[in-house]
């Protein structure tokens, strides 16, 4: 997940279920310095058992709150130009996001 959802994941359905199955791989993103990042991952930890590890990639500008805002207003060809095409498929198939299948 991007740093800005490691800081909000707190505020997802049943976080301390997610934890509990899960190990986060977080890539920071969007303003967030490493030390907010740190801090967020250290409260989750104590708050949720949620462990975090942080990987180290490239800045990406596609997030999955602007491929949910173009599910929202149908604007499926902005999402096709976003992510690969089997993952344009699977979000389709799937109606991530209440995304209609095609």
């Amino acid at each position: 997940i991007g740093g800005d959802s490691l800081m909000k994941f707190h505020k997802w359905v049943k976080p301390e279920v997610i934890s509990a199955y899960t190990t986060l791989l977080a890539a920071g993103r969007n303003g967030y310095t490493k030390e907010e990042l740190d801090t967020q991952a250290q409260n989750l930890m104590t708050n949720f058992g949620t462990k975090v590890f942080f990987i180290e990639m490239p800045e990406m500008v596609i997030s999955s709150n602007a491929i949910r805002s173009f599910c929202k207003v149908q604007q499926y060809d902005a999402i096709q130009t976003m992510v690969p095409e089997t993952v344009f498929r699977y979000i389709m198939e799937q109606e991530l996001w209440k995304c209609p299948r095609n």
